[in-house]
């Protein structure tokens, strides 16, 4: 089954990483050919700093045979003084 995948990541920075510290993006999709259609994409964003990082995603991939569509969403925190933790769910109503 042939695919096409597409992404993006593209952290930003428009002032100091000292004061503000850094955000950053990433967008994927990947897109199967011969059935023509969108089968998995993903969201996440994130931002770091020196005493803590925080990182959200969102995924969702589609049978295209069931046309059933399975959804997770995580998230992480780091507080680099202390430890880290983050949750993660296989399962979106």
């Amino acid at each position: 089954m042939p695919t096409a995948g597409t992404g993006q990541n593209s952290p930003r920075s428009g002032a100091s990483e000292d004061q503000y510290g850094e955000i950053g993006e990433k967008c994927s999709a990947t897109y199967e050919l011969t059935n023509e259609v969108l089968v998995r994409m993903s969201i996440g964003f994130s931002y770091d700093k020196d005493c803590f990082s925080y990182y959200l995603a969102f995924s969702e991939y589609e049978n295209h045979n069931t046309r059933e569509k399975a959804r997770s969403f995580g998230f992480n925190v780091t507080l680099r003084t202390i430890g880290e933790f983050g949750s993660t769910t296989d399962r979106l109503e």
